[in-house]
């Protein structure tokens, strides 16, 4: 396995294999569908992920980073907003 992968890598990958590609939207929609515990339990998980980062200066490792980058947050403000609204 390529160490340059991400969470995002592999959801993409995962559903280029049953038939079409997921973009980060796509992603966010999926992510509001799980419930409070699962939706942390992912957040754990990417935020490993984005601590352990490192960013080359190559301009596709620079893209990758800053579409992680963007995407995490997104994540976090939709968690948050989920769980003030009690879902």
């Amino acid at each position: 396995m390529n160490d340059n992968r991400n969470f995002i890598d592999d959801i993409r990958d995962m559903s280029r294999n049953r038939g079409q590609e997921k973009t980060t939207a796509e992603m966010l929609d999926d992510f509001k569908m799980f419930g409070p515990e699962k939706r942390a339990d992912m957040l754990d998980q990417v935020d490993s992920e984005f601590r352990q980062m490192s960013v080359e200066s190559d301009e596709t490792s620079l893209r990758k980073y800053a579409e992680f980058t963007s995407f995490h947050t997104d994540m976090q403000d939709l968690h948050h907003k989920l769980r003030k609204a009690g879902r």
